[in-house]
């Protein structure tokens, strides 16, 4: 028309919003498990030949990190090729784990119990009537061989919920979905554990992180003083209970796991909460020294030091 005019409106240009990094974490993470799904369905061989790789190449660049200050506290009398070698090692079993958690999470539950092998329940028998904790130390297996566990024995476990919400979702529930074990948050306190031992469930307990100072007394782990909750003696007496110790071994290639109980400790606790727990890390120890790769040495296992004792994981400020 005759003096009209044509304006083109442009698209109104929206400020870009800075994504909050706890967001992309997420994303990250839904990705990660979603990679996790599509790997379950990979025969157990290529699964962990992939797993291997993976964790070899990560290995290139955590040099330096807590795995090494740790094998370098605790294996002194090693060269460092041998160090190397066994760091290398750990992050390839680790790596497995980790893709491992897909299997357990979304395949089949024969798939993992197959892939379980149990040994010693004789000892677990031998303690029937009686409250039981189960000392599970932090090998690289727990999760998987753990759920075989929980599918053949009613379980209560503690556990501590990761910051991650989407990994935190996967772990429950790779934790919950083998036998439907009672999961109490450290949160809760002992009230519901003392509970469930009484009522005849046994407490699958892992108790060889470091917690911090309190609840711990400073105790020797491979010669160095180590935070060490006293949480197990405390339990035993307090629900008169058994300690069975739980170990799991990840197997090599065509094998899968190994969860191998062991007789329940003797005359424990002791009435003395420190040798208790010098007791527990030397058992601890000595099934690490079997199989070292496969301790869980990415965890600062020292990282709370005796006042007065500088952080090792701390790199020294230069002057």
């Amino acid at each position: 028309m005759p003096g009209t005019v044509f304006v083109e409106l442009q698209p109104i240009q929206e400020p870009d919003r800075p994504v909050h990094p706890r967001y992309r974490r997420q994303r990250l993470s839904r990705a990660l498990i979603l990679l996790l799904r599509g790997l379950a369905w990979l025969p157990f061989p290529l699964l962990w030949a992939l797993a291997y790789t993976l964790g070899a190449l990560v290995h290139l660049f955590r040099r330096g990190g807590a795995v090494d200050i740790n094998l370098q506290m605790c294996f002194p009398e090693w060269d460092k090729a041998t160090r190397r070698k066994v760091a290398r090692q750990h992050y390839m079993v680790l790596a497995r784990s980790l893709l491992e958690l897909g299997v357990q999470v979304f395949q089949p539950k024969r798939r993992l119990l197959n892939a379980v092998t149990i040994v010693g329940m004789e000892h677990l028998r031998a303690q029937q009537g009686k409250p039981v904790i189960l000392l599970t130390p932090h090998f690289v297996g727990m999760n998987f061989a753990g759920s075989a566990v929980a599918e053949v024995v009613p379980l209560v476990a503690m556990y501590s919920a990761n910051k991650d919400v989407a990994f935190n979702e996967l772990l429950l529930k790779a934790r919950s979905r083998f036998g439907a074990p009672g999961l109490i948050s450290r949160q809760q306190g002992l009230r519901p554990i003392l509970k469930a031992l009484r009522a005849g469930k046994p407490l699958y307990y892992l108790p060889d992180m470091d917690f911090g100072a309190r609840d711990s007394v400073f105790v020797p782990f491979f010669g160095h003083p180590a935070a060490t909750i006293t949480a197990v003696s405390r339990i035993a007496k307090a629900a008169d209970a058994v300690v069975v110790p739980l170990v799991v071994r990840q197997l090599g290639w065509w094998k899968g796991y190994e969860a191998r109980f062991y007789p329940g400790w003797d005359a424990f606790p002791s009435g003395d909460e420190v040798a208790d727990a010098v007791y527990m890390n030397q058992f601890v120890e000595a099934r690490v020294r079997e199989m070292p790769e496969q301790y869980f040495w990415v965890h600062r296992r020292f990282g709370t030091s005796p006042p007065g004792t500088p952080n090792r994981y701390k790199p020294a400020r230069r002057p």
